[in-house]
């Protein structure tokens, strides 16, 4: 019968991260919901413009590790429960550029303010070039500002802009896809899990949206975030026609690819703003 033998703990390190910022790609979710999202699924190139001076990071694929120094505090002996326990510790602000050296990826701003140790999530959408249009078809477009109301933004692209599709498949099923445009204003989006017609139906009703923002920078994309709201003249033959409203209405058919543009244009027509009252 062999003796047991107790283990003798001197010291016991606790080591506390701060927070993690996961890097999550926009479009994987039908629901929008982060919660359901994929990781960018590569390294991403991220410049931090405001840290605090002590602050340390490690990049993997889709995440970003932050801690502080010194984190790492040293207990006499075997630590207990509590000590082992996270304490609470002061927030501090993040705030840079996280970009994709591949190019499959858009580039986008952020401002955090971090610390609690929960994790925060951040949305990136891939390229034109790098969106795949799956079985579901999807949709392709230019975003003009149509300077209507200020003469000043006339043909101005709508760099940065984020487009949302819903698509009402079933009363009690709507899925929401959504693309980002790129610096000149152009964009893909796939209806990726857009399932086929039921039997005698012609098409899906949906909806298009457009966030933007007039006075973007298309050498400085912004936090997607930030973007506002816009109007969209809807395409010939659409309801609306010939006026500026809150979303495009589209008839939508499986597997196909679609260039969505207002009546008598090759361009999706924006004007700044919510409808007037």
């Amino acid at each position: 019968m062999s003796a047991i033998r107790s283990v003798l703990v001197k010291e016991t390190p606790v080591l506390h991260g701060s927070d993690v910022i996961r890097w999550l790609d926009g479009t994987s979710a039908a629901d929008l919901d982060p919660a359901h999202m994929a990781i960018v699924d590569r390294p991403l190139a991220v410049t931090f413009t405001v840290r605090p001076p002590d602050l340390e990071w490690l990049h993997k694929p889709g995440r970003t590790a932050l801690w502080r120094k010194p984190m790492v505090e040293i207990i006499g002996g075997a630590a207990s429960d509590a000590e082992r326990a996270r304490p609470a510790l002061p927030l501090f602000q993040v705030a840079g550029r996280a970009s994709d050296p591949s190019g499959a990826w858009h580039p986008r701003r952020f401002d955090l303010s971090l610390g609690d140790g929960v994790g925060h999530a951040l949305v990136l959408y891939p390229t034109p070039q790098a969106t795949r249009i799956a079985s579901g078809g999807g949709l392709v477009g230019s975003l003009r500002f149509d300077g209507g109301e200020d003469p000043a933004i006339a043909g101005r692209p709508a760099a940065w802009a984020l487009i949302e599709v819903a698509v009402t498949v079933r009363p009690t099923d709507e899925r929401r896809f959504r693309a980002q445009a790129d610096a000149r204003g152009d964009f893909r989006l796939s209806l990726w899990c857009l399932p086929p017609l039921p039997e005698g139906t012609a098409s899906y009703a949906a909806s298009l949206t457009v966030r933007a923002d007039p006075t973007a920078d298309p050498d400085t994309s912004p936090d997607p975030g930030s973007l506002a709201v816009t109007r969209a003249e809807p395409p010939a033959g659409a309801p609306g026609e010939g006026s500026f409203g809150p979303s495009v209405p589209l008839s939508l058919v499986p597997g196909a690819l679609r260039r969505v543009e207002s009546a008598g244009d090759r361009v999706l027509l924006l004007r700044p703003g919510a409808a007037p009252p």
